[in-house]
């Protein structure tokens, strides 16, 4: 599945791994950009992808090894847990 991301936020988490805090079990390859929520649009679906269409908003919480979906060119597998959005909030909110 492929999102378009609106919006992302930084929270303590995303302090901690830029940190360095839990470098012993969670290692990172710098340059890191942090941020692992994320708010967004459906582009694009997979074979496997069901209970979502293109356009959907959807909101999503990547794995803590990933690069945040601020960075450009950012891609998001399999470890994401996305759950879809109702209309009465904006994206920026939901991030």
């Amino acid at each position: 599945m492929l999102v378009r991301v609106a919006a992302t936020s930084f929270d303590p988490v995303d302090d901690h791994i830029r940190a360095g805090i839990p470098a012993g079990m969670l290692p990172i390859t710098l340059p890191y950009v942090p941020g692992i929520d994320l708010a967004g649009t459906v582009a694009e679906l997979g074979a496997d992808v069901t209970g979502l269409d293109v356009g959907d908003r959807v909101v999503a919480m990547l794995p803590l090894d990933s690069a945040g979906p601020a960075a450009a060119g950012a891609e998001f597998g399999t470890g994401a847990t996305y759950r879809p959005v109702g209309p009465r909030v904006t994206v920026v909110h939901d991030a």
